[in-house]
């Protein structure tokens, strides 16, 4: 276990833990972890991460470097069975309680609160629950047995209960949370970026000649995993249907997850030349979405998507996208609607898809630059980590929430 150097007080400790994925391998934690940690920083707090940690080389060009470089105390725990990670961690936690003043710790998902619990021992720590879907329905929708469903909900609402405070990354979700937990979240906070200033046109023209398209085309991009809800084999048959549009053309940007199901996205054959399919590093995602015209995003009707903030939203509104999706995902489908940022597609539904985008289609090619400028906008005003600098203070260093770890 590698520890970066620094003693006093840690206004909040990340617990980031999970069966299959690490920071090292997940770009959702990258993101929405730790550019959530440089936002606690930016807004005057003393962090901390204490995160499981499989491949210790890759962790540091993933995410340790930066942080630590932000100032960020990193506790490493080396993966290696799933009930020793959960002492393992526990057992550092309580290692570092001796040093270090901890006032708060902020957790996601369903194992962060477990650890705390483990540390035990009059180890009493308030915690944020940073709720970020519906892992109940989620679970159940990967096809798992009922009783890991079962389990998982049990967990999940022991663990929200005992937070000191809850944010939701969605108002249906801080609904959800009244409904199902009676519990009344701090804060709505979105999954957020640290938007990129927009590359120069030189830039933009220079990648899509690289990746093969012309300044004349409408490029249509899918950025993110092959996950069940993700809807890719739906995105595809769209396209399929747009085909006779000679202007148009495809990028399929993908990653790989741990949480992914081994999604079968088809034959791309028929698409020939016009279909691109890359795999790019996290940091040359940004100019790849720049370079394009729409992005798209489809999702199907169930709790976990109504409930959802899909990170792939604000990085197509910074890259300055228009953006197809689907009705009732999270606050997205209202706001596509109310800014003029794009359209909704039904997935069940491809031929009715095709006709809506081949309408939005018409529109960018007479008002490209205004849809980037609205899309732009929203990224800015919404979905900037810096703009919930205030709500962190607020629940981090609130006066009535000035407890600390203390020893029994």
């Amino acid at each position: 276990m590698a520890v970066s150097a620094g003693a006093g007080k840690i206004d909040v400790i990340a617990v980031v833990i999970d069966v299959a994925m690490m920071m090292e391998n997940a770009p959702v934690f990258q993101s929405q972890v730790g550019d959530q940690l440089l936002a606690w920083k930016s807004a005057g707090l003393n962090v901390a991460l204490l995160a499981l940690v499989q491949d210790a080389a890759r962790f540091e060009q993933a995410v340790g470097a930066r942080l630590g470089a932000a100032g960020v105390r990193i506790e490493r725990v080396e993966k290696r069975g799933f009930l020793r990670n959960l002492f393992s961690m526990a057992a550092a936690l309580r290692r570092l309680r001796r040093t270090q003043q901890l006032r708060h710790a902020y957790v996601r998902g369903l194992w962060g609160p477990v650890v705390l619990a483990l540390a035990g021992r009059g180890f009493r720590m308030p915690y944020v629950y940073d709720w970020r879907g519906a892992i109940v329905d989620e679970t159940r929708a990967s096809g798992a047995a009922a009783y890991k469903v079962a389990l998982y909900g049990l967990l999940e609402g022991w663990g929200i209960r005992g937070a000191r405070a809850v944010t939701a990354v969605s108002r249906p979700l801080a609904g959800y949370a009244r409904q199902r937990h009676g519990v009344e979240p701090a804060a709505v906070v979105p999954c957020c970026i640290w938007p990129p200033a927009l590359p120069a046109v030189e830039s933009l023209r220079a990648q899509r000649r690289e990746l093969g398209f012309r300044d004349e085309h409408l490029v249509l991009v899918y950025s993110g995993g092959l996950s069940h809800y993700q809807q890719v084999p739906a995105t595809l048959s769209v396209w399929r249907l747009l085909l006779d549009e000679p202007d148009v053309r495809f990028l399929l940007l993908t990653n790989e997850s741990p949480h992914s199901a081994p999604a079968v996205i088809g034959d791309l054959g028929m698409f020939g030349e016009r279909l691109v399919h890359r795999s790019l590093p996290r940091q040359a995602v940004p100019l790849a979405l720049a370079s394009c015209d729409a992005g798209f995003m489809l999702r199907d009707g169930r709790e976990l998507n109504r409930v959802a903030s899909p990170v792939k939203f604000p990085e197509y509104l910074a890259a300055g996208l228009a953006v197809v999706g689907s009705p009732g995902t999270g606050d997205v489908s209202e706001l596509i609607a109310a800014h003029d940022l794009g359209t909704l597609v039904d997935p069940a539904d491809p031929d009715a898809g095709a006709a809506g985008v081949r309408v939005l289609l018409g529109r960018l090619r007479r008002e490209r630059a205004a849809y980037a400028q609205r899309a732009r906008a929203l990224a800015m005003a919404r979905y900037d980590w810096a703009s919930y600098a205030a709500t962190y203070r607020s629940i981090y260093l609130a006066r009535d929430s000035d407890a600390t770890a203390t020893e029994a």
